[in-house]
């Protein structure tokens, strides 16, 4: 048995069921094993594409554990890397700019004075906060203990502690909105069911999920491509072990249909360009490095807007009756 090969274990598709993939792409395990602490360097693992429905996923799938391990670390970074924007006190300009017109899209649809929201995968919780600015009543699902407590006792927003498959409610809801949270799910049909459990006839879901048909991805795996396999860096950046799941913009749409919800409205939309960019380091050849890896992002990022297929899908699926 490989060393620490026990945190991971096979599993069919998650989409279709069936045992049957072929190997794709590799994962950043440098970046796994930084995080989670947990050594997979002599692990075979990457993302694999099922043979049937053409899914890509990581096999094999990471196990709770290891998981565990990942994810105390990555919480905590957040707060210093891509997700410092959420760990503001003050709501900032663009996170108002980018969520708060999903929202408005939301509320006006339902036609509910006071709608109730429950948002999967808190975090943080500026999303939360948005939405209780903008007339929702407003419960979250986090199962990181500090940010949870820190929501309810500064913000006074309830939160549930534990992870969507292990939430007990008997609240019926307006609209649940998922953010970058379903491709971190080891079963994404079991988590839609869930939502769907836990909404009124006619309830919203409001998803952003990145896709892998997006320019970014496009581009990346061109350059891994040319180099027949030799630059992984620029793939790195998309491919990591904690994202289970790879979805494009039609298979994420069928995975609601085929559950209980019709889409009504999806858009494309992008991360913020800005909180993906790297502060200089000291010294000119650290200074000009980091610009070039600066420009190079927002150029991009720049032209996926330009032809319109941005990294992240906005979706909204309507529990039909």
């Amino acid at each position: 048995m490989k060393k620490n090969s026990k945190y991971f274990k096979s599993k069919p598709c998650p989409l279709c069921g069936s045992s049957g993939s072929r190997r794709r792409y590799p994962v950043n395990k440098a970046y796994a094993n930084e995080m989670s602490g947990i050594d997979i360097t002599e692990v075979d693992i990457g993302v694999d594409e099922c043979v049937k429905c053409g899914h890509q996923f990581v096999q094999p799938s990471p196990q709770p554990q290891f998981l565990k391990a990942f994810y105390s670390s990555y919480m905590s970074e957040a707060k210093d890397g891509f997700y410092m924007e959420r760990a503001s006190e003050v709501i900032t300009p663009g996170f108002r700019t980018r969520y708060g017109k999903w929202l408005d899209r939301v509320r006006d649809a339902l036609k509910t004075q006071s709608p109730v929201l429950l948002d999967v995968g808190t975090g943080l919780g500026m999303f939360l906060r948005l939405a209780k600015e903008k007339g929702f009543e407003v419960a979250g699902v986090e199962p990181n203990r500090e940010a949870a407590t820190e929501l309810e006792k500064r913000y006074g927003i309830s939160v549930h502690c534990c992870l969507l498959e292990d939430l007990s409610t008997k609240e019926k809801y307006d609209s649940v909105t998922m953010l970058d949270i379903i491709e971190h799910m080891s079963d994404p049909r079991k988590a839609i069911d869930i939502v769907k459990g836990v909404l009124k006839p006619g309830g919203l879901l409001l998803m952003e999920v990145p896709v892998r048909d997006s320019f970014i991805h496009w581009a990346v795996k061109g350059v891994y491509r040319a180099t027949l396999s030799k630059v992984k860096r620029p793939i790195h950046q998309v491919y990591g072990v904690h994202h289970l799941q790879y979805f494009s913009s039609r298979s994420i749409k069928a995975l609601l249909e085929e559950n209980g919800f019709k889409v009504v409205m999806s858009g494309y939309d992008e991360s913020d360009v800005k909180a993906l960019c790297k502060r200089p380091g000291r010294g000119i050849f650290s200074m000009a490095k980091t610009l070039a890896y600066n420009a190079a992002m927002r150029g991009a990022f720049l032209a996926a807007k330009t032809v319109g297929k941005q990294n992240k899908l906005i979706i909204i699926g309507r529990k039909e009756s």
